[in-house]
């Protein structure tokens, strides 16, 4: 049995499509362009689950592994077989002699890869309750939330390969512990051997013409004088500029609804290199196309989010909780917060039960004396918090003072868990068992149930209206929206256009515009009016955590960390070379990275397209 680098599991019936390109971009990145990979990688082909015991073939291929890649999804999660090799692999039964540099347990060499799902931490395991794509035998294996890849955003892709730009990056993360080599190096080596591959091709392609003109000569059909010389090469090098621009510009096309910050950055650097109406057009539609106005990005992945007025508060691995400022995106201060829920005002945070001071660097202050949440909530001037249970009951604190939240009521009851709570004005709603209840507050306290509104299946959020006339319902077939002109009599839900499945929502000031953010980096805009989608995008990876409306434009937080915001209505394309490349570059936040720029050009000398 010859040994293996690595041994990818998963659920054939789905993820063969994005396991084969792994398996190949694994096998090749940073290899030079002559060679067939240094890496051995086995994914194993067959499409039926096994019977009894899983075939003793396959223990061998996986005891002869030194890394196991796994490729979650909840079809992985429900796989007999996927269960069985992840146990195996867990047992330390492998055979295989260890390079330098690698992990001795086996739990530090198997490497999560998110097809589909969710992945969520609990106090000290992963909460099983919401986590949906990893099988039950990594119960207990992990002390902190493992970081994982994303590749949700890769699924369905057919042209997913190592040129992809971010396929690439992806694929760098996975296969740098397997060759021990730190990412941004194998990056760059990856770079270096796909810039030398090109370079070979022209350069072969010159000697062919070279060849092409010697025989010419020979033959007496053609005299080359030095400044003929001189102008094959200046036709050289245009050549070699054009297919450059060709690579920028099919991108800046391709890209536009899936990575439009992108598609603007090379639509900058194809008009650079050949300017004329082609290139021009494709930045201008590129502009017209998204309503991308610009991102900015945490560093790396976040399990929860808020979004408040200049603000950004994050959660994410080890349980580090962020705060974040918007215009100039800096993280302002940092703190360990263990915990899975997350609410937040201007100034006091709720993580789980505990109370934290924002007003400086996150200060834990408080602790709401309950034994764990299902859903929160501030009231809207923060001097409240509405916290929902497992059993059904919503409680209210007074938290005007946090170091001492003092309760002020309880409702509800049952079997069920509060799956979302929301404050309006003087009204409180909550969700339970498919129904949203209403009720007046006063000062933080519930005063009467003024309301029961049934079939609303799966609520994952409710929001209130900036008027308190009307309160959206995110369910799981769909958004609807209740009128509660006269509360204690609300309106029929109405469901809003499209196929939209958001998790959370975000009114405008005005309340003329809905905003919802889901799986996928989903994010839809609606008009409440109309009820009709006015922009439906899918761009960040992950789940969307947060939405909120800055004046006229959205801003949406997603769990690879990316804060993108978007512009529902974006004004006109301006006219003129110049006024172009400044909102291109002002939307893209700045030029094509000069790495990637080489991923691309090999051989062209770099330009920044956003210089003054």
């Amino acid at each position: 049995m010859a040994a293996h680098d690595a041994f990818i599991t998963y659920a054939w019936a789905e993820g063969t499509g994005v396991a084969s390109a792994l398996q190949r971009a694994i096998r090749t990145i940073g290899t030079p362009w002559y060679g067939t990979g240094t890496l051995s990688v086995h994914r194993d082909t067959t499409d039926t689950e096994p019977s009894g015991s899983l075939r003793s073939d396959l223990f061998a291929e996986l005891d002869a592994s030194r890394y196991l890649i796994l490729l979650a999804s909840p079809k992985a999660a429900r796989s007999r077989w996927v269960e069985r090799e992840v146990g195996h692999w867990l047992s330390g039964a492998g055979t295989v002699p260890l390079h330098p540099g690698d992990a001795p347990a086996p739990i530090d060499r198997l490497i999560l890869v998110l097809l589909d799902g969710e992945v969520h931490w609990g106090r000290d395991d992963f909460d099983w309750s919401r986590t949906d794509c990893l099988p039950r035998a990594l119960s207990g294996r992990y002390a902190a939330l493992p970081r994982y890849v994303d590749l949700r955003w890769a699924v369905g892709r057919e042209d997913l390969s190592i040129h992809d730009p971010d396929f690439r990056s992806e694929v760098a993360t996975i296969a740098a512990p397997i060759v021990n080599t730190p990412r941004r190096d194998l990056l760059r080596r990856d770079v270096r051997e796909s810039g030398r591959a090109r370079r070979t091709a022209l350069s072969t392609i010159a000697v062919l013409a070279l060849l092409l003109v010697v025989s010419l000569v020979a033959a007496g059909i053609a005299v080359v004088d030095g400044r003929s010389e001189a102008r094959a090469h200046e036709r050289a090098a245009a050549d070699v500029r054009a297919t450059a621009a060709s690579a920028f510009l099919r991108d800046a096309v391709r890209l536009r609804t899936s990575d439009p910050g992108r598609a603007l950055q090379t639509g900058l650097a194809a008009r650079y290199l050949t300017p004329g109406p082609e290139a021009s057009a494709a930045l201008t539609e590129a502009l017209r196309a998204t309503p991308f106005a610009g991102a900015v990005s945490t560093g790396g992945p976040v399990d929860a989010a808020v979004l408040t007025p200049g603000a950004l508060l994050t959660h994410g691995p080890g349980d580090a909780l962020s705060t974040w400022r918007l215009d100039e995106f800096q993280r302002r201060a940092r703190a360990s917060a263990p915990g899975v829920r997350l609410a937040a005002s201007e100034r006091i945070a709720a993580v789980d039960t505990q109370l934290w001071d924002l007003t400086g660097t996150p200060r834990r202050v408080g602790t709401v004396p309950l034994t764990g949440v299902s859903a929160l909530a501030f009231s809207r001037d923060g001097r409240a918090l509405a916290t929902g249970g497992e059993a059904g009951q919503v409680r209210l604190w007074d938290v005007s003072a946090p170091s001492a939240p003092a309760p002020r009521g309880v409702i509800g009851g049952g079997t069920d868990p509060v799956t979302a709570v929301a404050f309006g004005d003087d009204l409180l709603a909550y969700a339970r068992s498919g129904t949203v209840r209403i009720w007046t507050v006063a000062n933080g306290t519930p005063t009467a149930q003024l309301a029961t509104i049934d079939g609303l299946p799966d609520v994952a959020d409710l929001a209130f209206s900036p008027d308190g006339q009307r309160l959206a319902v995110a369910t799981g077939t769909g958004v609807r929206l209740v009128d509660l002109t006269e509360p204690s009599a609300p309106g029929t839900p109405v469901a809003v256009r499209g196929a939209a499945r958001p998790t959370v929502l975000g009114w405008s000031a005005d309340g003329k515009r809905l905003a919802g953010g889901g799986a996928n980096g989903g994010v839809t805009v609606w008009d409440t009016g109309t009820r009709a989608a006015v922009t439906a995008v899918s761009v960040q990876k992950g789940d969307v955590l947060d939405v909120a409306f800055d004046g006229a434009t959205l801003l949406s937080v997603a769990a690879d960390g990316s804060v993108v915001r978007w512009d529902p209505a974006p004004a006109a394309v301006p006219d003129g070379d110049a006024a172009l490349t400044g909102e291109a570059c002002r939307r893209a936040g700045g030029s094509l990275p000069r790495d990637v720029w080489e991923s691309y050009a090999p051989g062209v000398e770099y330009h920044d397209t956003c210089a003054p």
